[in-house]
């Protein structure tokens, strides 16, 4: 073989470089070494060479010498050199191992010998041979930078790897300069690689691995990409189905400085799980990275990642189908370092995340996901580089706080001129560009394959990007719609040429259906086609068959923004795909698509637009719709036919077109068909200039039901500050219980995942994303189909504000930002909520408290999109109240101006009920103005379904809802159908299930009922008359709404007075079949004015249209009720409305309906007992029958049908209602009932149910007889059986006044003489008042002395409210009150008259009181006050003590014991005006101490403790408003022995203490020096506690306690840390709440001050839980977080049970709870479980301590704080001490 045919033409003019040898020299002066190296050890390619060396000289002609003279010279060659790097002969190779690998020489070391190699790589003929190179590069210029030379014009110098297939000589690639990796796959099983180099550069190198893979199939096409550029991939006899048991390749093949992208445009093949059956393998060849599929795939794109792609195509020997098309396009390479995603979820981060991005980078993310998928990207955090106007990539700080610090976003060029994410859908073509500070949001692709490219420039780098990635299911393909057929004369069957006439489709002959084409001159009008550009179309087709078979086919895509007319459709823009090969590559410049009344594709010179006789016309299809004349000049030769009949024309070669002029190539087919594919999925980006978009149901617009089968995706995009409201304003699908299955819509938020599903007839369903994008997905089964629905989508901004949220749970709280404080801090944005149900359900948002002022900007906002009136403000101080959505969500939104402008608070719930079913079935109305409502019956003709009927007023109206029902009827008898009405913001309701055939009433609590309307499963017709209306309610503080069965209902503070200015509401509701039963066991309040009233209430002598019994007339009296009293009004009838003050006897009072309302409203004057009341909720007698409600003050009645026997199976109720003071006689003229032992069968019952008296008679009474009862209403019940009548009875009635006298008057004007109470010394009567007045002589006063005085006991907060004695002084004018038992006593008089009252109640009774009166000399009665009291003990009161002390008094009582004692005080009763008026001030004379002040009403005893063992007390009283005074019992006691006190300071700092008990004071007290720091460690019992008591503190005061302080700490530090300053009251305690504690005090270099002293002691653990039992002899208690404050809005109950035969005793060390004059606010209430009795309630601060004694052995303490301000609470000692 000679050289010519052994060396490729590379080695032309090169031959020179195949004979240098590899030889060195390396020399010093004088000498050399010459290098060389041995042949390799093993055959070519294997083994290693050895290094030779040998020293020679340096000259002309060099000659041998020993190597010592060339010692020294330095060897940099390997000692040996793998033959493998270094060929070692020409390079010429053959490998024929399965793989191996081909690199350049010396390989990884650049070479730079000119060299010539060729290495062979033969294979068995079964395979080929797949080269890949990873390192590639030659001298030369790079392709990619100069895309438009060729690679032999970019090789330099004959530089370059040459790869020939051996065997198809076509195959052969010339390549140079630097490459990516590539590959190169051969045609046959050999290939030859032949580099050479001339050149002496160093980057010549390359290295590539090679591997057999099997040889191609019979099927297989190569395809030179780089020669195309682009084209089509089909499957075999596509446009036809493909055969069975096929296998094709086809390999397409890219210069490597490009790769390959593919996109699946149509895809039909056999469908299974794992695409074992028929398949498509796309795989890259360098990477071997490859997707199988199989089904119906949607458009889809792959990107290679080298330079060759190898598609696989198999198909089974089963089921066929049409196919594939898939369209391929070279690209430029994914840059170097790209990451590619191919899972289906996944994370992505910006390089060094999340540490700032390195500068200049550019990084690629490639996500594929599988075709029948999208791609939704999610950024979670995102902070980038932003160029704004202000050059400032973050915002400045804001001056005023918002917890919103965002960036607004930037998209396209702006962003792109600084650091920026952008996003690429690479099928779709669309891509958006993302900078600066951005919120969570999303995107997401149309189709399968996503690029993201994070570009930075040199400056400004910031924290990057988190993102993770999911992918979402898209619609499935829908199959091909034959729309437009037409056929030839060879047809003989008449067919409709527009198949599908529901959408529009028609001829404008509706009566052509001829098989000949003449009929119908035009093959379609765009104007006929009506609705073509809102089906969806996405792909069209024309189709011609010849014979049944598909002969010619043209595809074509709607590209974006194509949608619309039909000659927008058949263009060349949007040709897809042809069987005409030279029709794809032609220029769209060159063509014609026409179908403005032909349709024909030609070239600029065809038929349609020239003669047909031109040369270059040209012609793909032709629908013949005109036959020009044969001697018609350029007529067109394939147009001529015989007999005028229509052909379809066609271009019959697949890669060339028809000649016109000759008609060469061009044939007719049968049939002309036209063929879509919709897709109904949309994908719409909103943004401020596109904000609303509508979108419908297929068929919705032209009023047709949807179609079957439908499967619909509608996507929107928002920017990231933007978020959706998708607000559907008709929806009626087929209608599914549970779970929506068959049709239905579903929404996802794509930021949160967050899907609603709902089908059936809904009412304006509403749906928020949290995020910036969602998906509508609609889905139709192939069944039944409705009108379907509408939907208006549209932006709103995000509020993006750390006050801000979406809530979904069926029911949760809602509160103002910064809750439990009202609104403290400033948010740019304000703060929203919004409430989102399930779509079948509304939402009932209930605000318990409301307080709103907000200066600067809106009020608090409810938003209810859905709703005729939308938006509800709410201002100011509103009461509880509710509003239900109109669909299924609602906002809550306020702005947050400056606080400081601004107040705002609200608490409340919200809570989801199910929608009605119907789901619109449900109304509003607006009870400011009166209406009416009815039962729907329309709307419930189906059995078991149900309507609502929302009725509301205006929050800021603070109304409450009155209904009345009339006409109920109700079928069912079993319940199974009902009304109920529910109060939406207290829950309270009530459900009638039965016919009601007199009218009933229900009154709300607040502003908003619910009425559900319920048929059961029967079809029963139901009916009701309903009226609406609203009144002005109280606040809930003010009213009680009382149901159930019974109860009982008081006035303010009962037993003891109530308040000045109550204004009070008592609703007592009753179920609609019930009447109310009202029984006031004890009313007193302020008498009534005497002036006549001017109109007498008329008599009434028919009964009311809407009463329950026949009445008659209800006398009143001549008084009028106007400063304080009690009304009683009938809801049903309100003329039957009473007005009761003054006292009264017991009394009772029955309503005609089931509601009756009790108001209590008194004036700012005088305050009495009040009153305290029952009720009982009655069956309501059949009005049908007999008896009826009596009110005059006489009357008669009878047994039904007198004087004829009465009737069998009778009962009648008569109720005699009287006068609250009155009573009623009864008179039976005549009784004849039938006679039984027990009175069983036939009866008459008489039941005065408040005085407690029954009687029950039968039989013959022929002797008249009476009965009289204790209270003023009695029931009279008649019964008759079902056996015997007799003659019934006739009575009279009569109302008198009740015998009792409950007043008496005592006057007496004798000098000296005795006062007793009524009955005296007998038990004095219930209900008495009398009067006492005592007149002497002028110039003398009246000295009351009780010898005995035995009242029942005060209340336990020592007021006398039940019987009490109550002494008058005329000058002042005041009075004192006297109760209880006591011992004997004296009272002066300072003025000749005094008058006296005694009150006894209607419960318990005592012996009463016995005193002596005299007149005495007022200049000589008058006692000093001042005292001096040295005994070891005794007792000292106030003036007058118990009766009022005198006004303008200052007395001093000066306490001295023996030294070495304290003296302490312990005061039994203390009752002062408030300070500074009149005080008692208690001082230590000798300590000369801070006097402490005691002042007001003191309910608990309390003590005093002196340091020395002198004390002076002083009393003052000012002139006016005088009380009792005092008593105290003072006592001496041993002073204990105190150790030193301890400091802590330096050189002692953190001293430990040991000792159970020791004093501790800041240094140098009592004025403690600046810069000081000290700390005491105290170490007590395990088990115990510390215990640390201030006598007293004064440092330094700031409000965060930050200069000087004192800190407390509970060792382990458990976060109950305490830090005071400023001053404190003595006896301020701190606990621990472990063994170990730690006291530091700190002062800085500024204002000194007096400093603490405490003691420390070892204590019991306190019980600090809420809910606590204890029990024991003794122990601590606290409020919880003691020391700390207590919690808000916290209601704690802590159960004390010590030994049974002893009492249980508090006191309460330390007291501090928010004050209020009421103690409405935070209170503690203790109550003796034992005996039922409750203290007052405490609160306030109490600067000493105070104690309680219960009568048992067991008590509850309640404790109680709102929501508002909190304080330190208390500290108690329980003990247990004999009775």
């Amino acid at each position: 073989m000679g050289l010519a045919a052994i060396f490729s033409p590379l080695l032309l003019g090169v031959a020179f470089c195949l004979m240098l040898q590899v030889k060195r020299s390396v020399s010093q002066i004088g000498h050399k070494w010459e290098i060389s190296y041995t042949a390799c050890s093993k055959d070519c390619g294997e083994g290693v060479q050895l290094l030779l060396k040998s020293c020679y000289t340096v000259e002309a002609i060099p000659q041998l010498a020993l190597e010592s003279f060339c010692n020294g010279i330095a060897i940099t060659e390997p000692l040996t050199i793998s033959c493998n790097a270094h060929p070692c002969d020409l390079c010429e190779r053959t490998l024929t191992r399965a793989s191996g690998r081909i690199t350049s020489p010396y390989y990884p070391d650049k070479y730079s010998i000119p060299k010539y190699c060729r290495l062979f790589v033969q294979l068995p003929t079964n395979k080929r041979v797949l080269l890949s190179f990873s390192k590639f590069a030659l001298e030369g210029l790079n392709l990619a930078g100069h895309s438009l030379k060729t690679e032999d014009e970019v090789c330099l110098c004959g530089t370059s790897v040459q790869i020939s297939d051996q065997i198809v000589a076509s195959r052969s690639d010339r390549y140079c300069g630097t490459k990516s990796h590539f590959s190169w796959i051969s045609d046959s099983n050999s290939i030859l690689v032949e580099f050479m180099t001339q050149s002496s550069h160093l980057f010549n190198r390359f290295s590539a691995e090679y591997e057999a893979i099997p040889a191609k199939s019979a099927c297989y096409q190569f395809i030179d990409v780089t020669a195309t550029d682009k084209g089509y991939v089909t499957s075999p006899g596509y446009p036809k189905q493909y055969g069975n048991n096929i296998h094709c390749e086809f390999a397409l093949h890219a210069d490597p400085a490009h790769g390959i992208a593919l996109t699946i445009e149509e895809f039909q093949l056999e469908p299974s799980p794992t695409c074992h059956l028929d398949y498509v393998t796309i795989e890259d060849l360098y990477t071997q990275r490859k997707k199988t599929v199989c089904g119906t795939l949607n458009a889809a794109s792959w990107l290679s990642d080298s330079n060759e792609v190898l598609l696989t195509f198999h198909s089974n020997e089963n089921d066929v189908y049409n196919g594939f098309i898939i369209y391929y396009e070279t690209m430029n390479r994914v840059p170097a370092g790209s990451r590619t995603f191919t899972d289906p979820e996944g994370t992505i981060t910006s390089p060094g995340y999340p540490l700032v991005y390195p500068p200049n980078i550019q990084a690629f993310y490639h996500i594929y996901a599988d075709p029948s998928q999208i791609v939704v990207l999610r950024f979670d955090d995102f902070q980038t580089e932003r160029d704004d106007s202000q050059g400032q990539p973050v915002p400045l700080p804001r001056i005023r706080r918002s917890t919103l610090s965002a960036i607004q976003f930037e998209k396209g060029a702006r962003c792109e001129e600084a650091d920026y994410v952008k996003v690429e859908d690479i099928l779709a073509g669309s891509s958006i560009s993302y900078c600066g500070k951005l919120p969570t949001f999303t995107w997401f692709s149309e189709t399968n394959a996503v690029l993201l490219k994070f570009v930075t420039d040199a400056d400004e780098n910031y924290k990057g990007f988190s993102a993770s990635y999911r992918t979402l299911e898209r619609s499935p393909v829908s199959d091909w719609e034959l729309v437009f057929r037409a056929a030839s004369v060879t047809e003989t069957d008449v067919v409709s040429k527009w198949l599908d006439t529901s959408r529009g489709y028609n001829e404008f002959d509706h009566n052509a259906k001829s098989i000949h084409k003449e009929h119908s001159p035009n093959t379609y009008k765009n104007s006929l086609v009506n609705d073509w550009a809102n089906v969806g179309i996405t792909k069209v087709k024309i189709e011609l068959y010849k014979q049944g078979s598909v002969v010619a086919a043209f595809h074509f895509k709607n590209n974006p923004g194509v949608r619309g007319t039909i000659q927008n459709w058949f263009h060349c823009a949007n040709r897809l795909y042809s069987t005409h090969s030279d029709l794809l590559q032609d220029d769209c410049a060159d063509l014609v698509y026409d179908n403005r009344g032909i349709f024909e594709i030609t070239n600029q010179k065809g038929a349609a637009m020239g003669d047909c006789a031109t040369a270059e016309g040209k012609l793909w299809l032709d629908i013949q719709d005109r036959i020009p004349a044969i001697d018609l000049p350029g007529s067109c030769p394939y147009e001529r036919d015989a007999d005028r009949v229509t052909k379809f024309f066609y271009s019959t070669a697949s890669d060339k077109a028809g000649v016109t002029s000759t008609g060469t190539n061009i044939d007719t087919a049968d049939v002309f068909t036209i063929w879509i594919q919709r897709d109904c999925d949309q994908s719409v980006v909103l943004n401020p200039t596109l904000q609303n978009a509508e979108f419908s149901s297929d068929g919705f617009a032209l009023g047709r039901n949807y179609p079957n089968n439908e499967h619909c995706d509608y996507y929107f995009l928002n920017t990231p500050f933007d978020r959706l409201l998708l607000y559907f304003d008709y929806f009626f699908l087929e209608h599914e219980d549970g779970v929506c299955t068959k049709d239905y819509v579903e929404i996802e938020d794509l930021t949160t995942k967050r899907i609603d599903r709902f089908c059936g007839n809904q009412n304006k369903p509403l749906f928020t994303t949290d995020g910036n994008a969602a998906v509508v997905r609609f889905r139709s089964d192939s069944f039944s189909n409705f009108p379907g629905w509408r939907l208006q989508a549209s932006v709103q901004s995000r509020n993006i504000e750390d006050c801000s949220s979406v809530l979904t749970t069926d029911s949760g709280d809602v509160r103002n930002a910064d809750y439990p404080s009202p609104l403290t801090n400033f948010r740019l944005q304000g703060c929203e909520t919004i409430l989102h149900a399930s779509i079948p359900h509304r939402v009932t948002l209930s605000l318990t408290k409301v307080h709103v002022d907000l200066a600067d900007c809106p009020e608090l906002t409810i938003f209810d999109a859905a709703s005729s009136t939308p938006i509800i403000e709410v201002s100011g101080k509103i009461y509880p109240f509710s509003w239900t959505s109109t669909s299924n969500e609602m906002s809550l939104w306020y702005c947050t101006g400056l606080p400081y402008r601004s107040y705002l608070f609200y608490e409340g719930n919200f809570q989801t009920s199910i929608s009605p079913k119907p789901a619109t079935c449900i109304e509003y109305f607006d009870a400011e103005f009166a209406g009416t409502f009815s039962w729907p019956t329309t709307q419930l003709a189906t059995g078991s379904q149900n309507c609502y009927r929302v009725i509301r007023t205006h929050p800021a109206l603070n109304h409450r809802i009155l209904l009345r029902f009339e006409n109920l009827v109700l079928k069912n008898k079993d319940c199974s159908s009902f009304i109920k009405v529910m109060d939406t913001t207290t829950k309270r309701s009530q459900t009638t299930c039965l016919t009601a055939q007199r009218p009933f009433t229900w009154t709300s609590d607040a502003n908003e009922v619910i009425v559900q309307f319920f048929s059961g499963p029967s079809f029963s017709s139901h009916a009701v008359n309903g009226f609406y209306s609203s009144e002005p309610r109280r606040p809930s503080t003010e009213s009680v709404t009382l149901t159930g069965t019974k109860g009982e209902f008081t006035s303010q503070n009962f037993p003891e007075d109530y308040p000045s200015g109550v204004h009070s509401d008592y609703l007592l509701q009753g179920n609609a079949h019930e009447v109310v039963f009202v029984s006031f066991l004890e009313l007193t309040l302020e008498s009534p004015s005497t002036t006549p009233l001017k109109k007498r209430r008329k008599k009434r002598e028919e009964p009311s249209e809407h009463t329950l019994y026949k009445r008659q007339a209800i006398p009143k009296t001549d008084t009028k009720c106007e400063y304080d009293y009690i009304e009683i009004k009938d809801k049903l009838d309100t003329s039957r409305t009473v007005r009761y003050c003054g006292s009264q006897l017991p009394f009772g009072w029955l309503s005609s309906s089931n509601e009756v309302i009790v108001t209590m409203d008194t004036d700012s004057s005088v305050v009495k007992k009040g009153f305290k009341a029952e009720y009982l909720f009655m069956e309501r007698p059949d009005p049908t029958g007999c008896g009826g409600i009596f009110e005059a003050s006489n009357g008669r009645f009878e047994s039904p049908s007198y004087p004829r026997n009465y009737p069998r199976n009778a009962d009648c109720t008569y109720v005699l209602l009287a006068l609250a003071n009155q009573r009623i006689k009864i008179t039976f003229t005549s009784f004849n009932t039938e006679l039984d032992a027990d009175c069983q069968n036939d009866r008459v019952m008489i039941d005065d149910q408040l005085g407690k008296k029954t009687d029950l008679y039968c039989g013959d009474l022929s002797t008249p007889f009476s009965w009289t009862s204790k209270s003023n209403l009695v029931f009279v019940t008649f019964h008759s059986d079902a056996q015997i009548e007799f003659g019934g009875f006739t009575a009279t009635y009569e109302f008198e006044d009740r015998t009792d006298k409950t007043t008496c008057e005592v006057n007496v004007d004798d000098q000296s003489g005795e006062l007793l109470s009524p009955r005296f010394p007998r038990l004095y009567p219930n209900l008495r008042e009398c009067t006492y007045v005592v007149t002497v002589e002028s110039q003398f006063g009246v000295q009351l002395t009780f010898s005995e005085f035995v009242l029942e006991d005060p209340t336990p907060g020592g007021g006398c409210v039940f019987d009490y004695l109550e002494i008058f002084h005329s000058a002042p004018k005041t009075s004192d009150k006297f109760c209880g038992a006591k011992d004997p006593f004296e009272v002066l008089v300072n003025s000749n008259q005094v008058e006296m009252i005694f009150k006894s109640d209607f419960i318990i009774f005592y012996k009463g009181f016995k005193a002596k009166y005299e007149a005495v000399d007022l200049s000589t009665a008058q006692p000093g006050c001042d005292q001096v009291l040295t005994a070891s003990s005794g007792v000292f009161t106030s003036p007058n003590y118990p009766a009022n002390y005198p006004l303008s008094m200052d007395c001093e009582i000066e306490i001295r014991v023996p030294s070495r004692n304290y003296v302490k005080i312990t005061f039994t009763d203390f009752s002062l005006e408030n300070c500074p008026y009149d005080y008692v001030e208690v001082r230590d004379k000798i300590k000369n101490t801070v006097s402490q002040r005691f002042c007001g009403r003191k309910p608990i005893e309390f003590s005093y403790e002196s340091e020395s063992n002198e004390v002076v007390v002083f009393f003052h009283s000012d002139d006016h408003t005088p009380s009792t005074g005092f008593r105290a019992v003072y006592s001496a006691e041993i002073k204990p022995t105190q150790p030193s006190a301890s400091t802590g300071c330096p050189p002692n700092y953190g001293l430990q203490l040991s000792a159970p008990s020791g004093q501790l004071v800041s240094p140098s007290y009592p004025n403690y020096p600046v810069n000081v720091e000290c700390k005491i460690r105290i170490s007590v019992a395990v088990g115990k506690i510390c215990k640390i008591v201030f006598s007293e503190f004064e440092v330094e005061d700031q409000d965060t306690c930050s200069y000087d302080y004192v800190q407390l700490t509970s060792i382990p530090d458990d976060g109950s840390k305490s830090k005071w300053c400023g001053k404190l009251d003595a006896g301020t305690v701190w606990i621990s709440k472990s063994n170990v504690c730690e006291l530091k005090f700190k002062s800085d270099g500024f204002v000194p001050a007096r400093g603490f002293k405490a003691t420390y002691e070892t204590a019991d653990p306190v019980a600090f839980d809420c809910q606590q039992e204890l029990s024991g002899s003794t122990g601590y208690f606290a409020s919880p977080n003691y020391p700390n404050n207590y919690p808000v809005d916290s209601t704690c109950v802590t159960t004390i049970q010590v030994p049974g035969t002893h009492l249980v005793k508090i006191e309460f060390q330390m007291f501090d709870v928010e004050e209020q004059t009421f103690c409405s606010y935070d209170w503690v209430q203790i109550r003796d479980e034992g005996t039922g009795v409750k203290t007052p309630k405490y609160c306030g601060t109490y600067n000493h301590s105070f104690n309680y004694k219960a009568k048992s052995n067991k008590v509850s303490v309640l404790f109680f704080s709102d929501e508002i301000q909190n304080q330190k609470g208390f500290l108690a000692l329980y003990s247990a001490v004999l009775p």
